[in-house]
């Protein structure tokens, strides 16, 4: 969506950060009110728990061999690029690809369970994150953390992942554009609700998150149609019956072979004289030919004109 680097490659795929990830990690050191160390511990947990999720994505893609391309983390979250190849559209490869990633957030968070549990020391209060530099508090933020992204990303809304398992579903007995477009309109009602909560509850990150699911639910749409085209124009295939165009070399004729063409169909050069044949006063069939020639006429020259 912005720009990015590279920052590692291993087990043949690329790791990128897109620099409003950087820009807003700065943003939160400077403006912390706080220790800013505290601030930035957290930060970078949240999003290792997102690369986590997005190598859940990959792994999956890589048992059945889909390419993965490259990992980029960006303060949106992080989103996997694929080369799907030959399973495009496929059902079945959309849902397992969708749920690995929460399937693993999911299964981090209940294995830290037991290591977060020893943090609590209040109940169920003890169950806000805290933000502190302490082990046992940076275990529970773990396991609620990978809790919380696994289980909000099966909501039913493009672009997240309960959205793609939604579409997989319904392109199981529906066109995948029809599919695509369903889930995309839920993917619109959502970012609606994002917008209006973000504004009722004033929180700015609500508003513009809404904005980004707006966006990426009418790019799905967009994917699929162009990618419908590109087909299309591959195969030939012209959506409004016009036959593709073809060009077909015409030698050109010898000047002999034009000149005697002109002579039989009585063809007339800009510079001939209409009436040139003609001879006495204008009849009603010189005047005809008169009124039909789209040339320049000549004035004759003195030389020319007939002695009295």
């Amino acid at each position: 969506m912005f720009a990015s680097f590279p920052v590692a490659r291993a087990f043949g795929i690329t790791f990128r950060v897109d620099w409003t990830w950087i820009a807003f990690t700065l943003l939160l050191a400077l403006t912390w009110d706080g220790d800013p160390r505290v601030a930035l511990l957290n930060w970078l947990l949240v999003f290792f728990i997102v690369f986590l999720h997005e190598v859940g994505h990959s792994v999956m893609a890589r048992s059945l061999e889909i390419e993965v391309k490259d990992i980029t983390l960006s303060f949106f979250g992080g989103y996997t690029r694929m080369g799907w190849g030959k399973r495009q559209e496929q059902p079945l490869a959309e849902i397992l690809v969708a749920l690995a990633g929460p399937a693993t957030n999911i299964v981090l968070g209940l294995l830290a369970a037991p290591i977060a549990a020893l943090s609590l020391s209040e109940g169920f209060r003890g169950l806000e994150p805290g933000l502190t530099t302490s082990l046992l508090d940076l275990a529970k933020n773990f396991c609620l953390f990978n809790l919380a992204l696994g289980f909000s990303n099966l909501a039913p809304l493009l672009p997240l992942d309960g959205g793609r398992v939604l579409r997989g579903t319904l392109g199981i007995f529906l066109d995948w554009l029809t599919a695509t477009r369903i889930v995309a309109v839920l993917g619109r009602f959502g970012a609606v609700a994002l917008i209006v909560l973000g504004f009722l509850w004033s929180s700015w990150v609500s508003v513009l998150i809404g904005f980004v699911v707006w966006r990426a639910a009418s790019q799905e749409v967009w994917l699929v149609r162009a990618r419908r085209a590109q087909e299309r124009a591959k195969d030939g295939f012209d959506p409004l019956g016009a036959a593709p165009a073809q060009f077909t070399r015409v030698d050109p004729e010898p000047a002999t072979q034009v000149e005697s063409d002109s002579a039989t169909t009585r063809a007339r050069r800009p510079a001939d004289n209409p009436l040139a044949e003609h001879e006495g006063q204008l009849d009603d069939e010189a005047i005809k030919r008169l009124e039909q020639f789209r040339g320049r006429l000549r004035r004759r020259d003195d030389e020319d004109a007939p002695s009295s």
